[in-house]
């Protein structure tokens, strides 16, 4: 990673794409499985939460929690680190309101936990790392203001020791490969650096204007979860001012440090499902005074809840933005109709030339030869250069371009052999061409 393979997601995201790629090489089963696990046990810990404010019977209403989590358009396509690193948060909101509201201190091994995960999360994906910060100096705020310096002292070092656990083998590896300093320069330094919006004027103004225009895109994307956001944070304003301080606190924090760098898109607001579940909580409450008595334990509950799901299945069904997908049948993709070209081939080279990858490399099964294998939302100058050279000098079999072709100083080797179009969720007819160096002829297959 980042020597040969140029990306800037971090380590973690590729150690367990790495496992997930074992389960099947050219689909996305595996991670199919792994956000079934990652939502189970963010459903869980998110349940155990919850249950620090009302009955067991509030898991009636965890059908809306699925529902606009996964009917949200920032649930995009799945498989963002936003996702996956949501039972992390749901496990360290667990504690933390536990420790709230039994007036207690945090366990050791509860701190060496935290101090693992936000480390996994700090390797996957750094920006998300706020809500630790916010995490650690709430409660290291309250074992000063309690004088409990020595609970204080070893919670540091449990913490400590977690990132450490968490950190060492993201380190090792790249020491075993020597790429030690690809690592810092293309996950620290280009994210810092190139991936944040460049602007002009005064800095705090940019800021206070990136962290504005970057609330229109939370309403946009994900309008449904911060409805549910305020309210709970309002219930939780007039229920338990601790809790009210402690949520907020690690909210306005995260925020700050996912969105400061002026980039808002559109899976970014995942993250905040975390604080879903207390907006469910007065309207539990609700439904609790309009039918005027107490959902008893019993059978029925089980007919209520799958009753729940499968409602909400068949309004979120009608909301993702993914389901537009199942109009059509796999012949009607490019990944698969170029497949057929690409197939014929022994030991395939491809290169996908300037977007971002769609999935050719994963339906051919095809391990990218060029560092830069697909266009970046970096905007890196030597990007575009080394893919240009790849075309121009002929260095791999076939080319992918999407919406315009090649241009034709540079490809001269190529021949385009296969176009197709299909429409997307948003209306858009997009247009693919394959291209395949020194083609037998020059003349375009349907």
């Amino acid at each position: 990673m980042y020597r040969d393979i140029f990306d800037h997601k971090g380590p973690y995201v590729y150690f367990v794409f790495s496992v997930i790629y074992l389960i099947s090489h050219t689909s996305f089963l595996g991670l199919y499985f792994t956000e079934i696990i990652a939502n189970f046990i963010f459903l869980y810990y998110s349940y155990k939460t919850i249950k620090f404010f009302e009955n067991d019977t509030v898991v009636l209403v965890f059908p809306i929690l699925s529902f606009v989590i996964c009917g949200s358009l920032s649930f995009s396509c799945g498989g963002s680190v936003e996702e996956l690193c949501l039972p992390f948060f749901a496990y360290a909101n667990y504690v933390g309101i536990k420790a709230l509201n039994n007036n207690e201190d945090i366990h050791f091994r509860e701190w060496f936990i935290i101090g693992v995960t936000s480390g996994i999360v700090f390797w996957s994906k750094f920006s998300l790392i706020g809500y630790y910060l916010a995490f650690g100096i709430f409660f290291m705020y309250i074992y000063i203001k309690n004088k409990k310096y020595d609970v204080l002292f070893k919670s540091i070092l449990y913490l400590v020791l977690g990132i450490i656990t968490a950190s060492v083998p993201v380190l090792i590896y790249f020491i075993m490969n020597h790429s030690l300093n690809y690592l810092f320069e293309v996950y620290f330094y280009d994210n810092l650096f190139l991936y944040t919006v460049k602007s002009t004027g005064n800095k705090a103004y940019l800021l206070f204007y990136n962290l504005l225009d970057a609330l229109k895109f939370c309403v946009s994307f994900f309008s449904r979860g911060i409805f549910f956001v305020l309210c709970g944070i309002i219930y939780m304003f007039n229920k338990n001012r601790k809790v009210f301080v402690f949520l907020l606190s690690t909210l306005l924090t995260s925020y700050f440090v996912i969105y400061m760098g002026g980039r808002s898109i559109v899976y970014y607001a995942m993250f905040f499902s975390i604080y879903i579940l207390y907006g469910l909580v007065p309207l539990f409450v609700f439904i609790e005074q309009w039918i005027n008595r107490k959902i008893t334990i019993n059978y029925y509950r089980i007919f209520i809840l799958l009753g729940g799901y499968i409602i909400s299945g068949i309004v979120m069904f009608f909301n993702n933005s993914n389901t537009y997908m199942l109009k059509y049948s796999i012949k009607d993709y490019p990944q698969y109709v170029f497949d057929k070209y690409i197939s014929k081939v022994d030991n395939p080279s491809l290169l996908v030339y300037g977007f971002l990858d769609d999935g050719f490399y994963t339906y051919s099964d095809i391990t990218p030869t060029c560092r830069f294998f697909c266009g970046n939302n970096l905007p890196l100058e030597e990007l575009s250069q080394e893919q240009d050279r790849y075309v121009k000098d002929g260095l791999v079999d076939f080319v992918i371009t999407r919406g315009k072709k090649l241009d034709n100083s540079i490809s001269e080797k190529y021949f385009l052999i296969s176009t197709h179009s299909y429409y997307t969720n948003k209306n858009l007819y997009i247009t693919y061409y394959l291209y395949k160096k020194e083609a037998v002829n020059n003349t375009l297959i349907e």
